[in-house]
């Protein structure tokens, strides 16, 4: 059976060898471009034709009638008259312009075509430098050989492209475009014959690959946000809208104060809080309320907080969807000119922006470390050039009108609304917090005055009244501005043969919409090449600066205002109106009547005085270097470092409310008045950050060929350092900011300078009076964190003919160790191999024989466990206290694994089909499961043996390529590789007047996290003279584990004016996630845990493009790009119910990352109580938490899975336009729901409430309720599947219109060109929701935030 298995096997693959001879070619066309002739003679033959567009552009139209001709005969009548030459080699026709022709052209036009000298070096993948190889330009039909160091000088034209050829390498094709040296490396084929029909002109990036670089034309006023938008197939920005409460005070039940019973609440700062109950146990208990999960009885029954909510919006670039959970990644990297950035620069300018490439190559991905797990993005600025000095200017002007606060809109309550609640809330909830003097707002307090009996109901009436006829919405406004932003750049490139530049300066200023907030950036730039000493030395430098100053203003939230909607911010004469909800307006009045500072809130007044503005000084160093220093001696070096030094600076006005409560909280309370030992005035403090991250690797690498011996040796070393550090700070308070002296603050003396104060909460029963004024005195706590390594690889080949071919490479890590035994720990590799031609030529059929054997090796480091902490300042013992909230182990504790192989390989037809088999021993010591996260090393060792095999075919004239192979990792799991390219348009029996390109091919791979750290260590090694743009500084995370298949598919009409893209791809990222968002587990303090999880990221994309017309006046374009994702969560840990939010979304096995479920929402029942359909489909309005977890059911995905854009760009003499839409479809998003009940709820839906029997017919939210937050009741009516709405949306994100002034009007000016753009963002939306919510406003809690501002900018780009 295995015998036919093989037979047939083999009988199928000699079918697909052989091909047509030369035989009878017919043609009968009819005027057609020569490029249709070309593909006939391909059909209908095994010629291949290799040709430069160039040099066919502008043939005329050929008819040819000829049946049965002979190759020979045929191409003589193809190119008779022509001013084309042909040269069949092999079974490649190259053709290329006449040279007489070309020498009449150039004598005709002699300052067309500039003869220049094209000079280079020609290495091969392990940096060799190479010795005769043939180098020609086949336009000029001039050749040389390489020398001995691989260096060769060449008579080339203006452009074009040389071609180069050498005995066991593939031949390559280069383009050149001026002087600039070339570094070439040719692939080694040992062992494997390529003809020239592996051959391929480099064309532009774009073109080639639509869905890996973006296009760049007449986008250079663009900043990176915008041009990311709908460009790339499954990448989009996401509008990241996030909650975030804020705890203003904490109602806590005390049983005896005093030494009395008191048995009720009592309200306390936070500071005071966690000095009463201590700062330990009242942290934990702050954030087990927070997050509102497995909240014992205990807990929740004697503890409330009151919050505020902020909505904020943060832009995210993301590929595909989430990554894995290994490394808790979703967003990209962004690298400029090789250096990773902190967050995602979305204002960036693409000015001066040569390329974008967008990474998802897991492969790629991983030299960049951890933080590249979603994905990178690689932005290249414009290189150096030679010649005389060229200037270029932009200008881009932006204007953003202040979002409108429009209560409506926003689904907030009104004045009558809102104060209706707040009435019938007291009424049922009988004034719950009595009469407090704490956290009344003016409404409130009139509630609780009128039932205390304080004033008359005819006094509230009026008051009430009054507080009715007030509205803020128009004076909120004020807290907003109109945006403006401007950006000057001017570039200067220019340089010699020696010497090439670029200079860029860039300045930016404006303002955001946010009041008084200021910004500017100033940036330059240098980017060097030097080709010294006879092009022995090359260097390129690059050197960026910039000093960004931002003054941030207040930042205005429509939910955390923390103003009711009849509280004013300035009175009817102008002045500030205060908002005493700390402190009720009588407990005010109380306290300045005794001498304290007034306690109220005005919120313009604070943005107003206060500011906090920030510096950040960055300079950075990319140096790298190759020297040929002798014949065959090289010295690489790469020298990457960045330096960034920030300043925070923050000033509260002396009337600001935040300083006039410090100094009434400072304030000792007498019989003769109050002490203040805080000096009234301004208060100031300044936090500095330093970051500092170098890179070195340095390498010599020796090349000997003697005869037919070529020896290569090579030696590295390295080393890396990031340091991270905010050091201490303190407070001064009374600062002058003109003289930059301050006052110091007054301690007590007795009994000691640490004793404590009663300020005015004496005035108060019931609160906490005492204050800690040395506190005052305490320095903020710094911190400083130390990334170091050392590295050194070393790397030998030797080979002789092709007989024999042995290498060998060995890397080295070591990573200081801190308050253990051993100094350093040592992650090590090594592999080495020795390959035989043990029969050469031995046949037609089976022609080599080759038989190999290898070790490889990885040991990891031995790296102690990892703890989190936080750190707090005990200020009854002045000393602070660390607080261990979480442990993580580490998968690195000193594991190994050891391979030895033999293998046996062999070429068949002609090296067509090259198989091999091996025979392994694999040794591991210690656990190397990738899901092992136990803290100790297992002692163990185990032996395995497995055979391992792959199989290389280059079939169909080497138009169909298969891969496939089947060996272990390092860590004894299976792995499979492969991969299949397949040009079926170039294929002989493929005929198609309109398909002019159609290809496909796969991808297999799988990579383990020891693969993927040996990836990582590759960065250290210098490749082919240079070092790879990546850098790995950090090896203390193991990369995650990930299994990829990718199937991708081309297609071109028509002479590709219509190109399509169609990519499928199914991607498994599996990892030890340290730190996957549990619930604090109340027993320990610890919020994370340990687990092995995975994520399986399916989708596909799509790319369409192409040109409706193009005329020499008028082109119209149209490119259409699309994905479709999913990411499926598995092996993640249960999460257990909680009556909140979190439980909603939390990952659930099978499902997607970004899912999200409720319980079935039934309508309310005639008491006006939230119902749900049970796991039985029977409503039911009793609540437990069996009922409701059973009753859950998925609503869908917050995050689209569908996402794309269509652009479409016209273009009509100098005037040229673009208008890009965004759309994301299929997901769903939550729709805020109140749960009437709190006084702090201010949706507009309060209006809607229940009231009575029968109201649960047209409302669906229900009645007043004190139960409390964290109930089943609120958890059903707010989060309950009518809270769910479809978030299907296509945006308009932008329309511009330019304009090329005409050359002839520029000369006199002495310019050489000059385009203007206007442009307009975020114009409109269509959503499909039926309340037209926009989604990029709306947070996972359903709340609404300001409308996405709409961008108007312009642009100016002169050259001269």
């Amino acid at each position: 059976m295995r015998f036919k298995f093989i037979s047939s096997f083999i009988v199928i693959v000699l079918l697909l060898l052989h091909g047509k001879s030369y035989g009878q070619i017919s043609i009968h066309e009819n005027k057609v471009e020569i490029q249709k002739l070309f593909k006939l003679i391909e059909q209908q033959s095994q010629i291949t034709f290799l040709y430069d567009s160039q040099d066919v552009s502008g043939i005329p139209l050929i008819t040819l009638k000829i049946t049965n001709g002979s190759l020979p005969n045929v191409l003589s009548q193809v190119f008779k008259g022509l001013p084309l030459t042909y040269k069949i080699i092999a079974k490649t026709v190259l053709v290329k312009k006449n040279p007489r022709t070309t020498e009449k052209k150039e004598q005709a036009n002699p300052t067309k075509i500039a003869g220049i000298y094209i000079r280079g070096m020609v290495m091969d993948e392990h940096h060799i430098p190479l010795q005769n190889v043939t180098i020609k330009e086949p336009r000029l039909s001039t050749s040389v050989l390489s020398k001995a160091n691989g260096e060769f000088a060449l008579q080339g034209g203006n452009s074009g492209v040389i071609v180069l050829s050498a005995p066991g390498f593939s031949e390559k094709v280069v383009e050149y475009v001026d002087t600039a040296f070339l570094n070439i490396t040719l692939k080694n084929n040992f062992f494997k014959s390529i003809d020239l029909a592996e051959v391929k002109i480099e064309s532009s990036n774009v073109l080639a690959n639509p869905t890996k670089f973006i296009d760049l034309e007449n986008r250079n006023y663009m900043n990176l946000a915008q041009i990311l938008q709908g460009t790339i197939p499954g990448l989009s920005l996401q509008v990241v809208n996030t909650s975030t409460k804020t705890v203003t005070s904490i109602d806590h039940y005390v049983q005896f104060l005093n030494g009395q019973p008191y048995q009720a609440f009592m309200r306390s700062t936070v500071e005071d809080f966690l000095n009463i109950v201590g700062k330990v146990r009242g942290q934990q208990i702050i954030d087990l309320l927070l997050k509102g999960s497995n909240v014992p009885r205990s807990i929740s029954d004697r503890y409330h907080l009151n919050t505020t909510t902020t909505i904020s919006n943060t832009l995210v670039p993301e590929i595909r969807g989430a990554s894995n959970f290994g490394n808790n990644v979703s967003n990209m990297l962004v690298v400029i000119d090789g250096f990773p950035q902190e967050g995602f620069p979305a204002n960036y300018p693409m000015t001066n922006v040569e390329s974008i490439e967008v990474i998802k190559d897991p492969k790629e991905l991983i030299k960049w470390g951890p933080r590249a797990a979603g994905g990178a993005i690689l932005i290249k600025s414009k290189t150096a050039k030679a010649g005389n000095l060229k200037f270029n200017y932009m200008s881009n002007f932006y204007f953003s009108p202040a979002p409108k606060f429009d209560r409506e809109q926003l689904k907030l309550a009104n004045t009558t609304t809102y104060l209706n609640y707040l009435q019938d809330l007291d009424a049922i909830a009988n004034n719950t917090f009595g009469n407090s003097a704490f956290g009344l707002s003016p409404a409130r307090e009139l509630l609780a005055q009128k039932r205390s009996g304080q004033i008359s109901a005819s006094q509230f009436d009026s008051k009430w009244d009054s507080l009715s006829r007030m509205d803020n919405q128009e004076q909120l406004s004020l807290l907003r501005q109109d945006a403006f932003n401007q950006n000057h750049s001017l570039t200067v490139s220019g340089g010699n043969k020696a010497y090439k530049f670029t200079a860029i300066g860039n300045y930016t200023d404006g303002r955001t919409n946010d009041i008084r907030s200021k910004n500017s950036n100033l940036s330059l730039s240098l980017n060097n090449n030097f080709d010294l000493l006879k092009n022995k030395l090359h260097i390129r430098w690059l050197i960026n600066f910039s000093d960004i100053r931002n003054r941030a203003g207040y930042s205005f939230s429509p939910t955390s205002i923390n103003l009711d909607p009849y509280q004013l911010l300035l009175d009817a004469q102008g002045n500030y109106a205060y908002d005493n909800t700390r402190l009720s307006t009588s407990a005010n009045q109380l306290i300045q009547s005794r001498g304290y500072k007034n306690y109220g809130v005005n919120i313009l007044e604070d943005a107003r005085l206060n500011s906090s503005t920030s510096n950040i000084i960055s300079k950075q160093s990319n140096f790298n270097m190759n020297w040929n220093l002798l014949p065959g001696l090289q010295w690489s070096s790469s020298f990457i470092y960045t330096q960034r030094k920030g300043s925070t600076k923050t000033l509260f006005g002396a009337e600001s409310s935040f300083a006039r409560q410090l100094v009434d909280n400072y304030g000792q309370l007498t019989t003769n008045g109050v002490n203040f030992y805080v000096p009234y005035g301004d208060i100031f403090r300044q936090n500095k950050t330093d970051y500092d991250d170098a890179n070195l690797r340095s390498g010599l690498n020796y090349a000997k060929q003697v005869g037919k011996h070529v020896l290569q040796l090579g030696l590295g070393v390295g080393g890396a350092s990031i340091t991270r550090s905010t050091p201490s700070y303190n407070t001064l308070y009374g600062y002058n900011e003109r003289t930059g002296t301050s006052t110091p603050v007054f301690l007590p003396t007795n009994p000691s300078v640490q004793s404590t104060i009663r300020n005015f909460y004496t005035l108060f029963p019931g609160t906490s009076s005492t204050s800690f004024p040395f506190s005052l005195t305490q320095n903020t706590t710094g911190d400083t964190t130390v990334v170091r390594n050392l590295n050194a690889n070393a790397s030998m080949r030797y080979a002789f003919s092709d007989r024999i071919n042995a290498s060998a490479l060995y890397t080295n890590v070591l990573n200081p160790l801190y308050g253990q035994s051993e100094t350093y720990s040592t992650l090590s590799s090594y592999n080495a191999e020795v390959t035989g031609l043990a029969v050469k030529n031995w046949g037609h059929f089976l022609q080599d024989v080759l038989l190999s054997v290898g070790t490889s090796s990885i040991k990891m480091p031995d790296i102690p466990g990892r703890y989190t902490n936080t750190r707090y300042l005990q200020n009854y013992w002045n000393n602070y206290t660390i607080i261990v909230n979480g442990a993580i182990p580490t998968q690195q504790q000193g594991q190994s694994s050891r391979l030895l192989y033999q293998k046996l390989i062999l070429a068949f037809a002609d090296s067509a089909v090259v198989v091999n088999g091996a025979y392994n021993r694999q040794t591991i010591h210690g656990n190397l499961n990738a899901a092992a996260s136990a803290n100790a090393i297992e002692n163990i060792t185990t032996v395995s043996k497995y055979f391992s095999g792959g199989i290389d075919m280059f079939l169909r004239k080497k138009l169909l390529n298969v891969h496939f192979n089947y060996a272990k990792s390092p860590e004894g799991n299976d792995q499979f590789n492969g991969s299949l390219d397949y040009n079926i348009s170039r294929e002989t029996y493929f005929r198609s007047n309109k398909i002019s390109d159609l290809s496909f091919n796969m991808i297999l791979q799988q990579i383990s996290p020891y693969q993927g750290l040996g990836v990582m260590q590759s960065t250290n090694v210098a490749t082919n003279g240079s070092y790879s743009q990546a850098i790995s500084s950090d090896f203390g995370l193991l990369p995650a584990q990930s299994k990829l298949f990718e199937a991708h598919a081309r297609i071109g009409f028509t002479e590709n004016k219509y190109n399509m893209d169609l990519r499928y791809y199914n991607q498994t990222s599996s990892g030890l996630n340290n730190n996957l968002s549990v619930l604090t587990d109340p027993s320990t303090g610890l919020s994370n845990q340990i687990s092995f999880s995975s994520i399986t990221n399916r989708g596909v994309e799509f790319f369409f493009n192409t040109v409706i017309v193009k005329t020499s006046s008028f082109n119209y374009n149209v490119t259409l790009n699309g994905a479709r994702n999913s990411n499926i969560a598995n092996n993640v840990p249960l999460t257990n119910f909680t009556a909140s939010s979190d439980y909603t979304l939390a990952l659930r096995e099978g499902n997607d990352v970004s899912n999200i479920w409720a319980p079935r929402w039934a309508g309310l029942n005639s008491s006006g109580d939230p119902q749900i359909y049970n796991s039985n489909n029977n409503i039911t309005s009793v609540l437990d938490s069996a009922t409701i977890v059973s009753a859950m059911v998925k609503q869908g995905v917050t995050k689209s899975p569908w996402t794309g854009g269509f652009i479409q760009e016209v273009r009509l003499h100098n005037f040229f336009a673009r208008v890009a839409l965004t759309f994301n479809f299929g997901h769903v998003m939550r729709y805020y729901r109140p749960y009437p009940g709190s006084n702090l709820e201010n949706s507009s839906l309060l209006a809607e409430r229940w009231r009575k029997p029968g109201d649960e017919l047209i409302t669906d939210i229900p009645a007043i309720n004190t139960l409390g937050a964290n109930t089943y009741r609120e958890f059903v009516s707010r989060y309950s599947s009518n809270s769910i709405l479809p978030a299907d949306n296509i945006r308009l994100s932008e329309v511009m219109l330019g304009f090329y002034v005409p050359n002839e009007k520029l000369k006199k000016f002495g310019l050489s060109g000059m385009t203007m753009t206007f442009q307009v963002q975020n114009l409109t939306y269509w959503a499909r929701n039926k309340y037209h919510i926009d989604p990029a406003t709306v947070s996972l809690d359903g709340r609404i935030g300001l409308p996405l501002p709409r961008i108007y900018s312009c642009n100016i780009n002169v050259n001269f």
